[in-house]
């Protein structure tokens, strides 16, 4: 091969992967846009390219089924095969791997205990936790307990930023199955911690089961920003000061968003019914 011909396939290979990388681009921008949806010129902005290459790049995509036009919106979404892959690598990276980094970092940087709760046939279920260096061992559930919604740091986040008609459904179905395992605050006191949950943007569970003991959680939220999970962390209450305690909940804020975002890349309608797939597997 001259240098003639080696410098022209070169330049064609590096076209092509500059029309991939374009290509993978809109359909990153496409899944972020969740149930909205994408329009053309919202991709065009987005993408920082020219009309006619995300036009071109669209028709490519819509034609291999990876993008879908929906006319009466006006819109480009996800299509069949990219979200089947998305299920697919959350079956291979359930959220219990998937949250793992983000559990470990908080106890390091923390020095506390941190569980990770999902919602499972209504109840909290601990799926994972990791201890820090000052893990309060006296309240360690173990993975696999399974707690009523309302009991403790995650089960209140997870309650709490449920829509108005999924936690009176779930608080009903719990007062009909109601379990003395662990103590739940009496209707109107969860109502009063549902509401201070909401307020601060953080839920707060302190001195309810054991003296002395403080938890905070937040959700993690999937499709409709539904919260399929909680990141909590839970110690002492000399350790829950402010403004230390402020900081801790930046921390869990800025993981449980993150852990968020790499679910919703994975699947854009990742629910409950995923969380139960992915720890049935």
């Amino acid at each position: 091969m001259s240098e003639t011909e080696f410098q022209n396939e070169h330049a064609a290979s590096a076209g092509s992967i500059r029309s991939v990388e374009r290509a993978l681009a809109l359909v990153e921008i496409i899944a972020s846009s969740g149930d909205k949806g994408s329009k053309p010129s919202d991709l065009v902005v987005a993408s920082k390219l020219s009309k006619a290459t995300v036009h071109r790049i669209l028709v490519t995509l819509t034609g291999s089924g990876w993008i879908e036009f929906d006319e009466g919106r006006g819109a480009y979404f996800l299509g069949p095969p990219v979200v089947g892959f998305g299920m697919a690598a959350m079956d291979r990276h359930g959220i219990v791997e998937q949250a793992r980094p983000h559990l470990e970092r908080l106890a390091q940087v923390t020095g506390d205990t941190v569980y990770l709760s999902v919602m499972l046939d209504g109840r909290a279920l601990c799926a994972d936790r990791a201890a820090g260096s000052h893990p309060v061992r006296i309240v360690d559930p173990e993975i696999g307990d399974r707690r009523p919604l309302g009991s403790c740091a995650g089960s209140l986040a997870l309650l709490a930023w449920m829509d108005d008609d999924s936690m009176a459904e779930s608080l009903a179905a719990q007062m009909r199955e109601r379990s003395d395992d662990y103590r739940v605050p009496e209707r109107a006191a969860l109502d009063e911690l549902i509401e201070e949950s909401r307020v601060r943007g953080y839920a707060e569970f302190a001195n309810l089961q054991i003296p002395e003991i403080v938890g905070v959680g937040v959700p993690v939220r999937g499709a409709s920003s539904q919260p399929v999970a909680a990141l909590s962390i839970v110690g002492t209450h000399s350790r829950f000061q402010q403004p230390r305690l402020e900081r801790i909940v930046e921390w869990l804020t800025e993981e449980a968003q993150s852990l968020s975002d790499e679910l919703l890349s994975l699947n854009p309608r990742f629910s409950d019914t995923d969380i139960k797939r992915s720890l049935a597997s």
